[in-house]
């Protein structure tokens, strides 16, 4: 479990938890891409899949095989980045 500012991200096996997600930008088998407050987030594998969704909550739950993670600043996932992913 990683606490960082006004997020966690707990990663166990294939099952990624993330909290303090504030909008999800994109996500399709290849990857997922969300804002979090102040900065944004992606992650890239395969087999990618929303488990559980709570936008009240802002909890999102992915289970995949995960390969890479990467911050972005400002909560802007940029889009070169995303086309290299979600192609």
């Amino acid at each position: 479990v990683q606490k960082i500012g006004n997020h966690t991200l707990n990663l166990k096996d294939n099952h990624l938890f993330i909290s303090g997600v504030v909008k999800v930008k994109n996500v399709n088998e290849n990857g997922f891409a969300c804002a979090l407050s102040g900065r944004g987030f992606v992650a890239s594998g395969s087999g990618i899949h929303i488990l559980r969704l709570d936008v009240e909550k802002g909890e999102v739950e992915l289970e995949g095989n995960f390969s890479g993670f990467k911050y972005t600043a400002g909560g802007n996932v940029k889009q070169n980045f995303v086309k290299r992913i979600f192609g």
